[in-house]
């Protein structure tokens, strides 16, 4: 499996596509050859295009993709969609963000007192006082146009892939 795909349940999401005139998430997913920042897969064309130049784990990407789908900004023509978002399964609101060189994920929650975000830091404070530092993935609140979400770095390098605790018999 190429990275994952944006889910038609997730908020926005139905709303962009038609905006974007894309018929479906594996066509958006392929308008950035698959590429992830949960895995190294990416499809490749017929172009001289190589990994070194693209992958977003050591180049920059465009943080349009979840902005929109966070209902930050409108959609536009010149919208940028090269971007992990178009990677990110699952439905609560999320996406990635490049903060002082480190790529960040985050998550906002769906209910109405936004409480998923808080409950992840929560936990990283829990996780902190029984567990070595290298057996979970710490939390931190970030607050953007007056709401927050949870943000964390990304869990994986050029040479790890994720496998969600889902997939796992």
């Amino acid at each position: 499996m190429i990275g994952g795909k944006i889910p038609t349940s997730r908020s926005r999401f139905k709303e962009a596509m038609a905006e974007m005139n894309i018929d479906s998430s594996m066509e958006l997913l392929e308008k950035c050859f698959g590429l992830s920042l949960s895995d190294q897969y990416w499809v490749k064309d017929d172009s001289d295009i190589e990994w070194k130049d693209i992958n977003f784990f050591e180049n920059d990407f465009s943080e349009d993709m979840g902005n929109l789908l966070m209902g930050q900004i409108d959609y536009t023509d010149d919208l940028d969609i090269f971007s992990p978002d178009n990677s990110s399964d699952g439905n609560l609101k999320k996406k990635w963000k490049i903060i002082n060189g480190t790529r960040y994920f985050l998550k906002g929650g769906n209910s109405f007192t936004n409480q998923e975000p808080f409950n992840e830091v929560v936990a990283t404070k829990l996780y902190d006082r029984i567990l070595d530092s290298e057996d979970y993935v710490p939390y931190a609140l970030i607050q953007e146009n007056g709401l927050y979400y949870s943000a964390c770095p990304t869990m994986i390098n050029t040479f790890e892939k994720l496998v969600s605790a889902y997939y796992i018999d």
